[in-house]
């Protein structure tokens, strides 16, 4: 089925045009869209190219709607709009809009296309009125869009996905806010009480910044870096810069057996978490090793924050968090990896 309009004088005429531009100093016109579900994937672009008080009106078909409404007019020389039926349902979609009427383009589109048309793909949308709403200067007003599936960037990549959820009945509410106030993402709906999810992909992490904010980082160490742990700590958070200082929270430390066992110095070859490198202050508990380091299978152990791990500005301001050997010796032998997991919060000092 082609693309019919009515003019308003009554006089109904069905048209096959992808771009249909009209002079409407005689007479406004009224343009009758087909069903969507006969022009899927089809869009029809329009534009009024004369100055005067006539308008241009869209209309659906029948009980279907255009994002929502039931009729869309085009007012303003050389403005323009686009229409495009999607896969599913009964709503037309509006593909976007130019800022302004602009006379450049028109006579563009008339040098390429002719004074009144063309089977043409989309153009540029221009601004246009749909019902009670105006789409016009770069905004776009409406009170309920529909997205079919995903927001955009100016350059076509996905910002955000939107898919659809049968009987949906709870969402998201992004509240902004006046100046001293926090912006507000919220779950909202009709169940009394909703959970809200962040779901990573892969090993992503969710994760969050700001003062206090508690955040993750992991760091993998090969057999040779387990071995040499006394002598060269390894860096398991980087400084973070002038006037911030890093809280350790926790630790978690894996051990990813290979084919041959790690041994302890004689001594003793316990690991701590300490700020700067082997002579900073430790900010952890002894990690004990005994029972652990030298397993012949995967292991894993855990570490708290040390209470009362007093240091001086200068030793904890802008410094890294390090893994030590506070052992007597270095571990020897053993091919085995470990992966070290911290917890940590980014603190503004002040000083």
């Amino acid at each position: 089925m082609g693309l019919s309009y009515t003019p308003a004088d009554g006089t109904s005429t069905a048209v096959t045009l992808a771009l249909h531009r009209d002079d409407l100093t005689s007479a406004s016109k009224i343009y009758q869209l087909p069903p969507v579900a006969d022009a899927v994937g089809q869009s029809f672009t329009f534009e009024k190219t004369d100055s005067g008080g006539n308008t241009t009106t869209i209309k659906p078909y029948t009980a279907e709607t255009i994002i929502g409404q039931t009729t869309l007019v085009i007012s303003t020389q050389y403005q323009t709009v686009t229409v495009f039926a999607p896969l599913t349902g009964t709503d037309w979609l509006v593909t976007g809009t130019t800022l302004t009427s602009d006379a450049a383009t028109h006579a563009a589109l008339t040098a390429a296309h002719g004074a009144t048309g063309a089977n043409v793909g989309t153009t540029n949308v221009q601004s246009f009125t749909v019902g009670a709403k105006t789409f016009a200067s770069g905004i776009l007003n409406a009170t309920k869009p529909k997205i079919t599936t995903s927001i955009d960037d100016s350059g076509g990549n996905e910002v955000i996905k939107t898919p659809a959820t049968a009987s949906a009945v709870n969402e998201i509410t992004v509240t902004n806010s006046a100046t001293g106030d926090p912006v507000d993402i919220s779950a909202t709906g009709g169940d009394t009480n909703i959970s809200l999810t962040l779901t990573p992909k892969g090993t992503g992490q969710v994760k969050t910044t700001g003062d206090g904010a508690t955040q993750w980082t992991e760091t993998a160490l090969t057999a040779a870096n387990v071995k040499a742990l006394r002598a060269t700590p390894i860096s398991l958070v980087a400084a973070k810069g002038a006037t911030k200082v890093i809280e350790f929270v926790s630790a978690i430390i894996l051990l990813d057996y290979g084919t041959t066992q790690f041994a302890e110095d004689a001594g003793g070859s316990n690991l701590g978490i300490k700020y700067t490198d082997g002579s900073g202050v430790q900010v952890s508990e002894d990690i004990e090793m005994t029972g652990f380091i030298t397993q012949a299978a995967d292991y894993m152990t855990t570490t708290q924050a040390k209470k009362d791990a007093i240091v001086t500005a200068a030793g904890s301001a802008n410094k890294a968090l390090v893994l030590h050997n506070i052992g007597a010796g270095e571990i020897v032998t053993g091919d085995s990896l470990m992966r070290v997991k911290v917890a940590y919060r980014v603190w503004t000092t002040g000083f």
